[in-house]
């Protein structure tokens, strides 16, 4: 509970900030951008192109100019408009993106590995593809060892990719709780092998 109020307090106090500035409720400035970004089918919900451009170069030079004669408040506003006109034009691609982005979370993005130009970007992508898929197979593991305090642990952080898929995924927005993931991971492995030298010895007697 403790942790939850340090949690929800300052983003609250913030919430009403912006209303009390603004005139409505908004998490920051560069809501209705993070918005829009986790729409754009062509970054899988992220800021970049497959080919290592940004979400910029998805705009107009007409919108481009349009935000660049406004402030971060009314670039936000700018956004959002261009997120609703989407989703009002594509009936089910908000969900369909929150598969996306949720997919991009607990295993890969398709782009990743973009920034190195030599054959690392390869070896990026296949090295975390394979830790992540083994991580979210242990972190499954994990949960069915049915105990209460780790289901709870587990349920709070899927909920917390759950919001972060609201608005746009980037494999660094998994950071924050990959020392959890890799606790839950280890936890299965030892649980696991305990149970198996267990058996092994209750086999023998």
């Amino acid at each position: 509970l403790v942790m939850l109020l340090l949690l929800i307090t300052p983003t609250t106090s913030w919430v009403l900030r912006n209303h009390a500035i603004r005139g409505h409720y908004s998490l920051s400035t560069a809501t209705g951008q993070n918005l829009w970004i986790g729409v754009q089918e062509a970054t899988e919900g992220t800021a970049q192109l497959p080919d290592g451009r940004y979400y910029v170069d998805l705009l107009s030079p007409s919108e481009i100019a349009a935000l660049s004669s406004t402030d971060a408040a009314g670039q936000s506003d700018l956004f959002t408009q261009k997120w609703k006109a989407e989703l009002r034009s594509r009936p089910g691609f908000w969900w369909r993106m929150m598969g996306v982005k949720l997919r991009n979370f607990w295993l890969y993005r398709s782009h990743l590995g973009l920034n190195h130009a030599d054959g690392r970007g390869t070896w990026a992508f296949v090295l975390y593809k394979v830790y992540a898929v083994v991580l979210l197979a242990l972190v499954v593991v994990a949960f069915r060892l049915r105990s209460p305090q780790v289901r709870v642990l587990i349920f709070t952080l899927f909920l917390y990719s759950v919001v972060q898929a609201l608005f746009y995924v980037e494999t660094r927005h998994r950071l924050l709780i990959e020392p959890v993931l890799m606790l839950l991971a280890l936890t299965a492995v030892v649980t696991q092998y305990q149970r198996g030298r267990t058996a092994r010895a209750s086999t023998a007697t």
